[in-house]
């Protein structure tokens, strides 16, 4: 089956603060930016600033399987909250949130859709709708009318699934290879002091 996005998800935006994000360690605000999202689809919950609210609109406080569409920018990502965020939390306002409608919360999983928006069909229609711009942006009704196919739900969590057991592997990964860097690290320094490791020692 193939809809558009607004058929199955509300959109709003983030929350439209007005200039410099007004900083205040002592709210009980929070306020999710990209700089507090990490590659593996994980919140850096604590770099997460406290804010003050200084809009006139009501804010939509997040909660877990929201999903947080980056509009701004050259890499217009989607990010999937897996666990709730802290009472009263908001977003950036170059950030669309993405809700999937009460009428489809059995059809469609946010964590599939998700998946989806960060795949070369729907990342190689955002572009062509921010071709041309000097400050790339995605607009809210280019992002409205993006395509999706649903499988079954099955099927949805099927991929899902899969999607999370990769990036768990790519974690796994990407630890070797931290490790083994500051191994190759210490040897080197190790050499420059004078000292001569035993190779087969420093790996096991």
């Amino acid at each position: 089956m193939m809809m558009i996005l607004k058929q199955v998800a509300d959109i709003r935006a983030g929350y439209p603060f007005r200039g410099k994000l007004p900083k205040n360690p002592e709210s009980n605000i929070f306020c999710i930016q990209v700089k507090d999202l990490t590659n593996n689809q994980k919140v850096n919950w604590s770099s997460i600033d406290r804010v003050n609210l200084t809009g006139k609109r009501e804010p939509s406080f997040l909660q877990a399987g929201d999903i947080l569409f980056n509009a701004r920018g050259n890499k217009n990502f989607a990010f999937h909250l897996n666990e709730a965020p802290p009472k009263n939390t908001v977003c950036a306002p170059y950030f669309f949130i993405l809700r999937i409608k009460p009428s489809y919360c059995e059809a469609v999983l946010s964590t599939f859709l998700n998946w989806q928006l960060n795949q070369l069909p729907a990342q190689d229609y955002f572009a062509k709708e921010s071709a041309g711009s000097v400050t790339k942006n995605i607009k809210r009704a280019s992002l409205e009318n993006t395509l999706i196919h649903l499988p079954s739900p099955e099927q949805q969590k099927q991929i899902a699934d899969i999607q999370s057991s990769l990036q768990r592997e790519k974690e796994t990964y990407q630890q070797l290879i931290e490790n083994s860097q500051q191994l190759m690290d210490k040897i080197a320094q190790d050499l420059h002091n004078g000292k001569f490791p035993s190779i087969s020692n420093a790996i096991t």
